[in-house]
C-alpha cells in the first residue's frame, strides 16, 4: 500500500509501435484513491485497465481487454499488529491472461503483521 494516502494516482501508458509487438497492449491505465479513516483504516480502492492484445500463434488471434477493480482495508490495531483484507477482481473478470492461462476471477486475501 502506497504511503500516498489522500492523493488520487492516475497513471496512464499509451505506446504507438510502427510494427506488431505479440502480448503488449497499447493502453494501460490504472487509478488509485487511498482513504484514511483516523490512521486506524486505509482504504484503497483501485481501477486497472489493459486494452486487448495481439497473439501470434497459429494464427494471429487477440486477447480481449480487462478490467479489474480492486479494494484493500488495512486495519492498525497497534504499532505491531494490523490486518488485511484484499479484495481482489471484484469484477470477476475471466478473461485470458496469457493465450490458454485464465485469471483467477474474484479472490479475497486475509492476513495479519505481527513485529515485535
Amino acid at each position: 500500500m502506497s504511503d500516498e494516502v489522500g492523493k488520487i494516482m492516475v497513471v496512464v501508458d499509451y505506446f504507438n509501435w510502427d510494427k506488431t509487438v505479440y502480448y503488449s497492449p497499447h493502453l494501460t491505465a490504472n487509478m488509485h484513491v487511498p482513504i484514511n479513516l483516523r490512521g486506524k483504516i486505509k482504504i484503497n480502492p483501485s481501477i486497472s485497465f489493459m486494452a486487448k492484445r495481439e497473439v501470434l500463434d497459429e494464427y494471429v488471434t487477440e486477447i480481449p481487454s480487462r478490467l479489474h477493480a480492486n479494494i484493500d482495508l488495512h486495519y492498525f490495531y497497534s504499532q505491531q499488529l494490523s490486518a488485511y483484507m484484499e479484495l481482489n477482481n471484484i469484477s470477476n473478470s475471466k478473461q485470458d491472461i496469457w493465450l490458454g492461462y485464465r485469471e483467477i476471477g474474484f479472490n479475497v486475501v486475509l492476513g495479519m503483521n505481527f513485529s515485535f
